[in-house]
């Protein structure tokens, strides 16, 4: 999009350790190909503008107007970061099938809550006591808390939650169409930053993780204080009952002022 085309091809080329990163990670071979198929393949259905999608067993050359520039495929260039977090454009969008399942399970107001729950930096996790409490403040108001798993997360008593959720389709359409999507900085809400999905996320700092520390965020350009992208607020604070409801206070009186 930022290079002005209607339409790309995604390529996936395979890594040195078998066909994945070479890196001391916790993931297995195992794991990584499900999120390979399940987050990386599915979510390039969430852009409209995406033709093809390719996954490649061997590395194999591409031409035309590729992307990194000066890409070989036997000397791949590393083009990550975060800086898209601030200038996201509102392009991924859910399909129309999954918007009308979720319809069709769902009537009434809801507010989806992102838990991250996960054996891999648990530093990074939810806080779960805390968000019980704000689920059972939103059902005194009308809203159906509707509870999402990050990854390995166990159910929630007493609420709904959407193991559906696992498909990346799904996941959007229930962010689209939600009254307001809350949670704590992790994977699957960056979707909200590239979408038109109303949020309002907390904790975007967990220092003791490397790549949620605040030195990392300052090498990709990233701030405190800085807004992301997408319809919402990220909260530069921790995840405490008194400011998540602070900030849904908020954000119900502007939308009854609009």
């Amino acid at each position: 999009m930022a290079q002005g085309l209607d339409e790309i091809d995604i390529v996936f080329e395979p890594g040195p350790m078998h066909g994945f990163r070479d890196d001391d990670l916790p993931p297995d071979n195992a794991t990584r190909w499900g999120m390979l198929q399940r987050v990386c393949i599915a979510a390039c259905r969430l852009l409209p503008s995406v033709r093809n999608v390719h996954v490649m067993k061997v590395r194999t050359a591409v031409a035309g107007n590729v992307f990194p520039q000066n890409y070989q495929e036997q000397a791949p260039r590393s083009h990550y970061g975060i800086g898209y977090l601030k200038t996201a454009l509102p392009c991924l969008k859910a399909t129309p099938s999954a918007v009308q399942y979720v319809g069709s399970k769902i009537k009434g107001p809801y507010a989806t809550i992102t838990m991250r729950e996960s054996s891999y930096w648990p530093e990074r996790n939810s806080n779960r006591p805390v968000w019980l409490l704000v689920a059972a403040w939103l059902k005194g108001r009308g809203i159906e808390p509707i509870f999402l798993p990050d990854t390995d997360g166990q159910p929630i008593k007493n609420f709904r939650s959407f193991p559906e959720c696992i498909d990346i389709d799904i996941r959007m359409a229930l962010y689209q169409g939600a009254f307001i999507n809350l949670g704590i900085s992790n994977g699957p809400i960056a979707l909200l930053y590239a979408s038109e999905a109303p949020y309002l996320i907390f904790r975007p700092v967990t220092q003791d993780c490397h790549s949620t520390s605040i030195e990392f965020l300052e090498s990709h350009g990233i701030k405190k204080g800085d807004k992301y992208a997408g319809n919402g607020k990220l909260v530069w604070e921790d995840d405490t009952y008194d400011t998540i409801i602070r900030e849904l206070e908020r954000f119900m009186m502007l939308e009854e002022a609009a």
